[in-house]
């Protein structure tokens, strides 16, 4: 979990030739404890796999508060 007071963050995180672009997003209601979307697909085991392919990968991490 996140400090309440923070709020959503984002942070850009290089892997060799790639970028990764990790929001991690605070929801009051959410259904899970914690949910992570690599490129708007639903990640099994809250995780991803690091590629270098020189690609830019959106990663949306929502925490329930």
């Amino acid at each position: 979990c996140l400090p309440e007071e923070w709020g959503d963050v984002t942070i850009r995180y290089r892997f060799k030739s790639s970028t990764y672009v990790i929001e991690m997003i605070q929801i009051e209601d959410h259904p899970e404890a914690i949910q992570v979307m690599l490129d708007e697909k639903l990640q099994e085991g809250n995780s991803i796999l690091l590629v270098d392919d020189g690609m830019e990968h959106q990663v949306m991490v929502s925490l329930k508060m």
